[in-house]
């Protein structure tokens, strides 16, 4: 099996289907589908619950759990990512976990990464060992190496001092409790 081609139903332009798709090369267009397992998947206008594959690209598309090597989007909204190299473009990522990601003009969720690299974008919560970047505002970022213009309103130095203020914080409200009570905890 070469290619798999999805044909648009005549009365409606729209064909909507609940079974699962196979194949090497799978290309979809203006469908929505649960499942899709192939080594390339390309999506346009399209709606797609489960992918697994080699390699994904999608255009104006909705994706919701994407697992593979390479996934590339454009102007489509990716709800939770697994991939090897991510490419996204005028889009949006609720969530991804992948190794390179190379985000333009776009918004995301929650990122996990080695490596990223960010032009005009948004992100809530960015997880990386190196940030390259141009114009980009993350709400809170942890990252080993920042390059470039990046915004942030929580950075790595800035959650390590929460984190030892919030923690000496609790301590010393539990141990005012602790003698409030009038209880011995040792000794």
């Amino acid at each position: 099996m070469s290619d798999q081609e999805v044909p648009l139903s005549p009365e409606t332009g729209d064909q909507s289907s609940t079974s699962e798709h196979a194949g090497e090369t799978v290309n979809f267009s203006q469908v929505s589908v649960e499942k899709v397992s192939a080594e390339q998947v390309r999506l346009d206008s399209s709606s797609v619950e489960q992918i697994t594959a080699d390699q994904v690209e999608a255009h104006q598309s909705l994706l919701y759990d994407v697992k593979s090597e390479t996934c590339s989007v454009e102007a489509s909204i990716l709800v939770n990512n697994q991939a090897g190299a991510l490419t996204v473009q005028d889009s949006m990522v609720a969530m991804a976990r992948t190794e390179n990601l190379t985000q333009t003009d776009c918004a995301s969720g929650v990122i996990y990464t080695q490596s990223a690299t960010l032009n005009d974008s948004k992100t809530g919560v960015l997880v990386a060992q190196q940030v390259q970047g141009a114009s980009v505002h993350a709400g809170i970022l942890l990252a080993s190496k920042v390059e470039g213009n990046v915004d942030t309103v929580l950075d790595t130095p800035r959650a390590l001092l929460a984190g030892v203020v919030a923690g000496a914080a609790l301590g010393l409200v539990f141990f005012a409790l602790n003698r409030l009570s009038g209880k011995k905890s040792c000794c």
